[in-house]
């Protein structure tokens, strides 16, 4: 892992020497370190439980031809030794830009959970918990001074600060399989009408709105994004109460360095759903991804 970050850091001072970046350069690849996460919280107005993965950094390639590009990693790890499980996963992102409309596609397969913030036993322990997930988020320009492409690009233009208005579609599939239930038996009073809780599969329809800001100076720049939405779950699972209506969030953070043929920096996105039920109770997946990268223009 030392030697994963001193290559990082070697490859950011060769940038310190490179110059503005050239428009005529339109394939990359790049090399990332991430942190992915497939995290979920079940909760009410009173309680609330956290099922997280116990997977460890991965080392992911991407390629990017112009605005389209994917990046992919899988392996298996366990971060924190406190909890006996071993989670294995599946991580891919692709993505397309243009001027007035862009795509995100997403999907995740994770295995082995354990249960957040409570006494650390057997109990907490879900070992053959799998979550799955994959989301089309499908952007549209509405206004502003950017065009939907510098959602994911660095530098793109002499205008050291600017802004886009956009409307998001979405469409995720969420799906959670397991041979245990997902509440213990020390936690069953908290959220009772989860107590039978396994298996779980929804399909949530969204329409959201949100804001791109933009800043940058001749070689640094930092592009911030989140937009909100409404949506409807169909869902099939364990739970005898109905499903109402489902909350989208999605957040971007992209920050870093750019040259004429290095890159590099910090990508982080958070993809979010909550199924909210009857009962004020609320299922609710979080798609992680906290990425340092390195990409080269060829």
């Amino acid at each position: 892992m030392k030697k994963t970050f001193f290559c990082f850091i070697v490859f950011a001072i060769l940038c310190k020497s490179d110059i503005y970046a050239s428009d005529t350069l339109s394939f990359n690849a790049t090399a990332q370190l991430e942190f992915p996460i497939l995290g979920l919280s079940l909760y009410n107005n009173s309680s609330e439980l956290k099922y997280s993965p116990n997977n460890s950094l991965v080392f992911k390639l991407g390629l990017q031809y112009k605005n389209l590009g994917l990046t992919f990693g899988f392996g298996s790890g366990r971060m924190d030794t406190l909890y006996n499980v071993t989670t294995k996963y599946f991580d891919f992102q692709g993505f397309y830009y243009f001027k007035k409309i862009g795509t995100d596609i997403y999907f995740q397969n994770f295995k082995g959970y354990y249960i957040d913030e409570i006494l650390i036993s057997d109990e907490a322990l879900l070992p053959d918990m799998q979550t799955q997930t994959w989301t089309v988020n499908q952007y549209f320009k509405l206004g502003g001074s950017n065009n939907i492409s510098d959602l994911i690009s660095a530098i793109s233009n002499n205008k050291k600060f600017s802004f886009i208005f956009f409307a998001m579609g979405s469409v995720s599939h969420r799906k959670i399989k397991s041979s245990q239930n997902l509440i213990p038996l020390s936690e069953e009073l908290k959220l009772p009408s989860f107590n039978e809780l396994k298996n779980f599969d929804t399909y949530c329809l969204s329409a959201s709105a949100g804001m791109l800001l933009k800043f940058h100076t001749s070689k640094y720049y930092m592009n911030q994004s989140l937009s909100v939405g409404l949506g409807y779950p169909i869902s099939k699972s364990d739970i005898e109460i109905n499903n109402i209506y489902s909350i989208k969030i999605n957040l971007k953070l992209i920050a870093g360095y750019q040259g004429n043929r290095f890159c590099t920096g910090m990508f982080v996105v958070n993809d979010s759903d909550a199924i909210n039920y009857e009962e004020d109770y609320t299922i609710q997946f979080h798609s992680i991804l906290i990425n340092f990268f390195l990409k080269y223009k060829f």
